[in-house]
């Protein structure tokens, strides 16, 4: 607001200058052309002004002009803000666009990856099925047939499981706006009820995050789930946080079988499988679909050492 004041203040007082030189220039030539033994002063020149009328039109261009240059001097300042707009816009658009462009690029590369994956499993399925059917219509004693018939159920499971985890990795794909603040005592009170043969270390103080809910909610499953699912013995969970100064750290440990160094980036990778398919289905795909989870929420998942080589050590990082 002062800067505008000043502009116009600035435009008036030259408008006002500029005025003024007419009318001085106009009765500098007229005194000089008058034949007149009068004193020159004030109340003459005023008099004079009254009797000529070309001098009188003169005048009124004081207040015309320094009306007209800070009408100009107004309309520069406005068509500066407008340009500084426009190319703000411009900028603004440009990185929307790009932003935008690479979304797209990464949903172009989850459906190749999603198509390519889903593709190859289904094919090994379809034809593990047909050749365990063929096995079936020869004579087989019937035990032989009782085991062919469980390995027939676990490779439809198993194309089950793929499609299921193919439509959940898709719809937590998307980024939403449904973000709030998460109490993380309350939520993890709430998921740990559906567990109740797990112990659970959980400290009192962790801290309140801005997500999804739904989407976090998946996500402390999931490694729950995972957790439990690679237990030799009781299945045992702690977790903890540390707050830095722009984001907040999750540290789920349990106490199963923990993850080879390296296969601790394969397991994020869509389906991928570090066991055989006939004992540990699709390892995978709950993790793939966590770590998209928490690239879509502007945080990170990690796996750590373990020191003490006693299960597996994942690490949350949400921004504040």
């Amino acid at each position: 607001m002062v800067a505008e004041k000043r502009s116009s203040s600035f435009y008036i007082v030259i408008g006002f200058f500029i005025g003024l030189l007419f009318p001085v220039f106009a009765t500098i030539v007229a005194i000089y052309n008058l034949d007149t033994d009068e004193t020159i002063n004030l109340p003459f020149i005023f008099s004079l002004h009254l009797k000529k009328p070309l001098l009188l039109i003169i005048d009124l261009a004081i207040p015309v002009l320094t009306i007209a240059v800070y009408i100009i001097g107004s309309r520069q300042e406005k068509l500066k803000d407008y340009a500084k707009q426009l190319q703000d816009l411009n900028e603004h658009k440009d990185d929307t666009l790009k932003a935008l462009n690479l979304e797209l690029e990464e949903k172009n590369e989850d459906l190749n990856k999603i198509m390519y994956v889903t593709s190859h499993e289904l094919k090994s399925t379809i034809r593990g099925i047909s050749t365990l059917t063929n096995f079936l219509k020869e004579e087989n004693a019937e035990e032989e047939k009782l085991h062919l018939e469980l390995l027939l159920q676990k490779r439809i499971d198993r194309m089950e499981k793929l499609l299921n985890a193919m439509l959940v990795y898709l719809r937590f794909s998307n980024k939403t706006n449904n973000r709030t603040n998460i109490d993380l005592n309350k939520l993890f009170k709430k998921v740990v009820l559906d567990y109740p043969n797990v112990k659970f270390h959980i400290a009192d103080n962790l801290p309140t995050v801005y997500f999804d809910v739904k989407k976090l909610s998946f996500v402390f499953r999931e490694l729950i789930e995972n957790s439990i699912k690679f237990s030799v013995d009781d299945p045992e969970i702690e977790v903890v946080s540390e707050i830095l100064d722009d984001a907040f750290q999750i540290t789920f440990r349990d106490n199963g079988i923990g993850i080879l160094p390296e296969y601790r980036e394969k397991v994020f990778d869509l389906y991928a499988t570090i066991e055989n398919k006939d004992s540990h289905e699709n390892i995978g795909a709950g993790l793939a679909i966590v770590k998209r989870v928490m690239v879509e929420g502007d945080g990170t998942i990690e796996i750590l050492d373990n020191p003490e080589n006693n299960g597996t050590v994942f690490r949350l990082t949400l921004k504040k």
